[in-house]
């Protein structure tokens, strides 16, 4: 407890005569008390605490962790959107509970409620299992903070939109999600938790993916080659600077000699800021987090339409001629560069919704980052046709109905997919399979 204090007034503007905690400095006799050095162990020692620089990569501050659930967040073409928030859920879980990996993979829904969560189950090398990592890791309540609950409030209701239960003995993160090949084990409930692979995978590639995309911002630079044990580091962390340290230990699973030697960092992003709860602290990283990306896009838009009004010119009919009897006929609308076409959309308007497009390409001897700023710019001025004739902005529609009139079901069928690969490459999605005409009917409703 004296060296939580210590650490915390060390990091403190507060406390100006306190420099440094002279309790780490003291000599301890070196005894490893962690399930390693039990019955069964490794006996491997601890490792040394992270100092300066290494620290961000050692307990992540609030503000990684919303940089990273932002990122994880965002679109990829050929991505379930249900992956995405699954990823970013296992963030919010680990560094909201303070939990290790295998904890948070044993989570269950009956184990979560609104002011607290109960860890009584682990999945360890694939199995499930009572005994955690410590004597006190399992059988343990830990509190859960207000945002968290809100976060795995719409986790439960995405699963069950998308079809997965979300029953109280099913997992809070299940293992059925994805690939099929994955094989997520089952028990006699029906409840699939993850494979040993499957933990393995998320830590692997999801988490540092999203964690090299981040570093390469500047201010998140020290964070490359982090962990996702760093998210129980920096939560631990982030409770100690507002909460009693016997409290946090208990709650953690841990004790005050690791809280002191492995867990109690300070946090460079909040030295500003005196001790706030976790959920003030959460919040106010994810508004800013927000806030930051608000602004991304709006600068975004503003160079998009730079570029597009420094680089080319826009061939496109008149807005008020569409008024004018003409919205049954097709439309071209092209970016040039003095004589030369650099990307062109083949786009159709109906009496009523939003512009549907039947094509849109640029140059293939383009640099890919140009080629698609310049489909951003015709996809923009297509928002700001409908917006002109108070049709839906929310949404544009891209269709390949028109390729039926092609001759040669083998032309037709190359024509589909080149045009259906660069739909998808703009990261638009199928909004409903269409239906088949078989045998003489129609193989399913023929709604369009």
């Amino acid at each position: 407890m004296l060296s939580a204090a210590l650490s915390w007034a060390a990091a403190s503007q507060l406390v100006g005569e306190i420099q440094t905690n002279g309790a780490i400095l003291a000599n301890e006799p070196r005894v490893n008390h962690r399930r390693s050095a039990r019955r069964g162990g490794t006996g491997y020692a601890p490792a040394a605490r992270r100092r300066s620089s290494r620290t961000a990569s050692w307990a992540l501050s609030p503000q990684a962790v919303e940089a990273i659930r932002a990122q994880m967040l965002l679109p990829v073409a050929g991505r379930e959107e249900i992956l995405a928030l699954r990823d970013a859920v296992i963030v919010s879980l680990q560094y909201g509970l303070c939990a290790r990996n295998q904890e948070v993979w044993g989570l269950r829904w009956r184990s979560v409620h609104q002011t607290f969560a109960e860890v009584v189950e682990v999945i360890s090398h694939g199995q499930l299992d009572e005994w955690g990592k410590t004597e006190h890791s399992a059988q343990r309540r830990t509190a859960i903070p207000s945002i968290l609950v809100e976060d795995l409030d719409e986790w439960r209701a995405a699963l069950r939109r998308s079809g997965h239960p979300a029953r109280d003995v099913d997992f809070v993160i299940p293992g059925d999600l994805g690939c099929a090949r994955h094989r997520a084990r089952k028990l006699r409930t029906g409840a699939p938790y993850l494979t040993e692979g499957q933990a393995k995978r998320w830590g692997q590639k999801c988490f540092k993916e999203a964690v090299g995309q981040v570093a390469e911002m500047p201010e998140f630079a020290d964070i490359l080659g982090t962990t996702p044990y760093a998210l129980r580091r920096g939560g631990i962390s982030l409770r100690l600077r507002a909460e009693d340290p016997q409290t946090v230990a208990k709650e953690c699973g841990t004790s005050l000699k690791m809280l002191s030697a492995h867990y109690a960092f300070a946090i460079d992003d909040l030295r500003r800021f005196g001790p706030r709860s976790v959920d003030v602290e959460w919040r106010a990283a994810r508004a800013a987090r927000a806030e930051l990306q608000t602004q991304e896009r709006a600068r975004h838009r503003r160079k998009l339409f730079a570029w597009f009004a420094a680089r080319g010119r826009a061939s496109r009919v008149p807005v008020a001629d569409a008024l004018k009897g003409l919205a049954r006929k097709g439309r071209i609308l092209a970016v040039w560069q003095g004589e030369t076409l650099v990307a062109a959309c083949a786009w159709h308007l109906h009496d009523t919704g939003p512009p549907v497009i039947f094509d849109l390409g640029a140059r293939p001897d383009l640099p890919a980052r140009q080629q698609r700023r310049a489909c951003m710019a015709l996809l923009a001025c297509l928002r700001d046709i409908a917006q002109a004739l108070g049709r839906s902005t929310d949404e544009l529609r891209w269709s390949d109905r028109p390729l039926d009139r092609v001759p040669g079901l083998r032309q037709r069928n190359r024509y589909r997919a080149l045009v259906r690969a660069r739909a998808s490459a703009m990261q638009f999605v199928p909004l409903r399979p269409r239906p088949k005409f078989w045998r003489g009917r129609w193989a399913a409703k023929r709604s369009f």
